[in-house]
């Protein structure tokens, strides 16, 4: 599991209802386990926690419902604990379905938040999962989930395109992930006018975001004076040398994930939803591709 997935996971449980018995063992699929792993944690061959309720995998997490003196006092349980000082887990925590209480065992740095909140902190249980932790994630979870849709279109890009993974074509992708990137940035920061690279891809790049690579590679300035008249000279500065694109990969309607039009900023708040190669839009007028004027 990568950060994202984790912040993923992590999110599903704070949106669940709370049950004291299973939080343990969903914490522990959520933080990289294997279901193996997290079976003999329920049959309690994994489980070393000297506490009531308690899970505790070795090196990972230490985690019991809060009792009735409440989430501080039972994470100061956890971290008394002789099962603790002998298992050393990377993270303790404590929770009641609505207050989280953790620490980082080493360092004693304390995390208190809501429970529906845990996956907005994700950067701060990513230890229990062996990763090491990185604060700007923590700090920024949408600048994390936006390069997570990044990486799942390049791995959609790269697995559709194998020769594109080889060293004589890595430029050409890292190339065009970088005229992505800009657009989304340049659209976000106001360089182009609100919706505009949202609009321009929802009308021209085809069902399925079928032909979105090819409009991107050749969003040339004569192009955007011919085909995409709304979109600023600006572009010329990424856009005036033309380059070859990847094949997308199809999806099948049903698979696709459709970005409602009654809300055109709804793509551009997620950064790369229609880019992941799952975006689609339901087009009510069908004009030629900017391709077609390459």
């Amino acid at each position: 599991m990568n950060p994202t997935d984790i912040f993923e996971a992590l999110d599903a449980i704070a949106k669940a209802p709370f049950d004291p018995a299973d939080f343990g063992f969903s914490f522990a699929e959520a933080t990289d386990n294997a279901q193996a792993t997290v079976s003999k944690l329920r049959g309690g061959s994994l489980n070393r926690s000297d506490i009531e309720g308690g899970v505790l995998m070795n090196l990972k997490f230490h985690y019991a419902p809060a009792d009735a003196l409440g989430v501080e006092a039972t994470l100061d349980a956890l971290k008394g604990s002789k099962r603790t000082a002998k298992h050393k887990p990377a993270i303790l925590i404590a929770t009641d379905g609505e207050t989280v209480a953790a620490e980082h065992w080493k360092s004693g740095e304390r995390l208190h938040c809501a429970f529906s909140e845990i996956g907005d902190h994700f950067g701060f249980f990513l230890p229990a999962a062996g990763k090491d932790r990185y604060r700007p994630a923590e700090e920024n979870p949408v600048d994390v989930k936006a390069t997570g849709k990044l990486a799942k279109l390049y791995d959609a890009l790269v697995k559709a395109n194998p020769d594109w993974a080889a060293d004589a074509r890595r430029h050409d992708m890292n190339q065009f992930m970088t005229r992505l990137i800009f657009c989304m940035f340049a659209e976000d920061v106001g360089i182009f006018p609100e919706n505009q690279f949202s609009r321009a891809i929802f009308t021209h790049a085809g069902d399925w975001s079928g032909r979105m690579v090819s409009t991107l590679a050749n969003a040339r300035l004569s192009i955007a004076a011919a085909s995409l008249p709304d979109l600023p000279a600006k572009i010329a500065i990424s856009f005036d040398v033309r380059i070859s694109s990847p094949r997308p990969a199809r999806r099948k309607p049903q698979e696709s994930k459709v970005v409602g039009e009654e809300d055109p900023r709804a793509w551009r708040s997620a950064h790369a939803a229609p880019c992941s190669g799952q975006g689609a839009v339901q087009q009510r007028s069908r004009k030629r591709p900017a391709s077609d004027f390459a």
